[in-house]
This record gives structure tokens, sequence and C-alpha cells, in this order.
């Protein structure tokens, strides 16, 4: 398996975007996120901004780039920005940070 990092970015800038769309989509992301998880996909994930965008990282181990564009394109939020997704040749990572994994129990 390899790793591909799936980089979510909202359509609309940070002025225009509709928070309260993005907020309505929350359980349903988290379920997918949850669904990641149990089938050992998930890596790492979390959620920021680009300059004028808000914008999500979602790191996934997938077989092949088709895999993690089908997982790409199940996200809730596919429809509200794109999804680049970037292979990642992975030499060293060192991530334990879990302050917010009771959310994807």
């Amino acid at each position: 398996m390899d790793t591909y990092a799936l980089i979510w970015r909202a359509h609309e800038t940070d002025d225009t975007f509709d928070q309260q769309a993005f907020n309505e989509r929350m359980p349903a992301l988290f379920e997918w996120l949850k669904q990641l998880k149990q089938e050992s996909k998930l890596l790492a994930c979390g959620g920021g901004g680009f300059e004028c965008h808000p914008g999500g990282l979602t790191i996934i181990r997938a077989e092949s780039p088709e895999e993690a564009q089908m997982h790409a394109n199940q996200s809730p939020l596919s429809d509200l920005g794109t999804t680049e997704i970037f292979f990642w040749g992975l030499y060293y990572a060192n991530l334990s940070e879990l302050n917010q994994a009771s959310k994807l129990e």
C-alpha cells in the first residue's frame, strides 16, 4: 500500500464560504473518517486553510491512485471544493497527536 495526501480546498474564499453548510456536513465527514479508520486506511486528518480558502488534509493508505480518488470522491465535502491527490513517498513520520481522537470513535 502507498500513502496519499488528500488535500481539500473550498471553492469559495473565506469571505463567501458558507460556514453553516460546512458545519451541517461535519457529522457525515466524521462518519467518513471513522470508516477510513475502521478500514485501517486513515493515517491523519485535520482542517485549516489556505491563504484565502478553507481547507483540510486527510492522509490515507491506498492500493492505487484510483483507490485514493475513490475515497476522496466519497468525502461529504467533495462538492464544496476540490481535492488534489498527492502521492506521498513517505520517508519518515512520527505522528502521535491524539487530542481529538475521540471524535473518530
